[in-house]
């Protein structure tokens, strides 16, 4: 079932290609790569919305345990915010910089992504001691549904395999 989707996904994209290549072929350069960066950031914030609310949603907060959420999911969306407009800048950027300029550039990022995912973390400490057994449980399966760092790598779910 697995190789049959994926079968069908790539030929959709082998059909697909020509007729994205034409229509850029249409536009004056670096339109078509902003108009695709616009459209998978659109794409990106409807996923997130979507997880969050799925997991607030199975985890089934207690009224003592939404302030506690609000402060968890205010720091997720803050990382992933900054995140995307990380890769923004960079791509809007990328054809102006040196080597060493993209660097420094992704160095920056690389900190700053550490330092909203320990504000992630500690949000995280008192709504994750706030959930009973159950809750806990609910939030490590849609935890790595999310992403496993929310608002760093988003490591690609077949990594975890490989620790």
């Amino acid at each position: 079932m697995r190789l049959a989707a994926t079968l069908a996904l790539a030929l959709c994209v082998a059909l697909a290609a020509p007729i994205a290549a034409k229509a850029a072929g249409d536009q004056p350069p670096g339109a078509a790569g902003a108009e695709r960066m616009q459209r998978w950031a659109a794409d990106h914030q409807a996923m997130i919305d979507a997880r969050l609310d799925d997991m607030k949603d199975a985890l089934k907060l207690t009224a003592n345990q939404y302030p506690l959420w609000e402060i968890f999911e205010t720091a997720v969306r803050n990382a992933d915010k900054a995140r995307m407009d990380d890769m923004r800048q960079m791509l809007e950027n990328r054809e102006r910089m040196s080597p060493v300029d993209r660097l420094d550039v992704v160095a920056g990022h690389m900190a700053r992504r550490a330092a909203d995912v320990k504000k992630i973390a500690d949000a995280a400490k008192p709504f994750y001691d706030s959930l009973d057994d159950t809750q806990k449980r609910n939030f490590g399966v849609r935890w790595e549904d999310l992403g496993g760092d929310a608002g760093g790598t988003w490591v690609p779910a077949h990594w975890n395999s490989m620790q």
